[in-house]
């Protein structure tokens, strides 16, 4: 099985890396820089990010690696995008108006709810929305960390996994559109809640 993480520039690669490491019995994944990975035929492809929507846009762009996810999912391929990566993954959003983004996902990307402090930095419980999923972590509402400013509004409500609740409102924590999955919290940084959530998501892909 072969696991890519697609490297931004602007997210901690490292700690990605060494979460599934942890989760996982080889060490047969790899790290994509610039458009590197396209030869690999990967059977999960990992999208993390953390920063501004246009820089992450920008950059998928330039190193034409937005391609590489848009055909990888057409082929069906199971893409999993964290916090920035999860927003990247839909059509448009406010942080970068007028820069589309990868479209996979029929959402935008919008400012959290004013009230509490933005960005949203700390740990925070999960709700599960769908009754019947392959993530079992996500089913017991346990806290997951988040660090935000943004949030995903989906057009379609029932690909939504989970939502969380912020200044009294409720965001999407996660989704799942066919094979792509988007989580807005870390589950890399999020102990070992997060690193059974990534064992579910290895065995998922498989």
């Amino acid at each position: 099985m072969r696991i890519e993480v697609i490297d931004l520039q602007i997210n901690n690669l490292t700690s990605v890396m060494t979460a599934i490491g942890k989760v996982k019995s080889d060490k047969d994944f790899c790290v994509s820089v610039g458009s590197s990975g396209s030869s690999m035929n990967p059977d999960l492809i990992i999208l993390p990010g953390l920063g501004h929507f246009s820089t992450g846009m920008r950059i998928l762009r330039e190193s034409h690696l937005d391609n590489l996810l848009v055909t990888e999912c057409a082929r069906g391929t199971k893409i999993v995008g964290i916090c920035l990566g999860m927003q990247l993954l839909c059509r448009e959003s406010s942080e970068g108006p007028g820069i589309p983004g990868l479209g996979l996902v029929n959402g935008k990307v919008l400012e959290l709810a004013p009230g509490d402090p933005i960005p949203n930095i700390g740990w925070g419980e999960v709700e599960s929305i769908q009754l019947e999923h392959d993530f079992p972590s996500i089913d017991s509402e346990r806290d997951f960390y988040f660090v935000h400013s943004y949030c995903v509004e989906l057009k379609n409500q029932s690909e939504i996994l989970t939502q969380t609740k912020f200044s009294g409102q409720d965001f999407v924590s996660s989704y799942k559109s066919n094979n792509v999955i988007g989580f807005q919290f870390h589950p890399e940084k999020s102990g070992k809640v997060g690193e059974e959530l990534l064992a579910e998501i290895i065995e998922w892909a498989r």
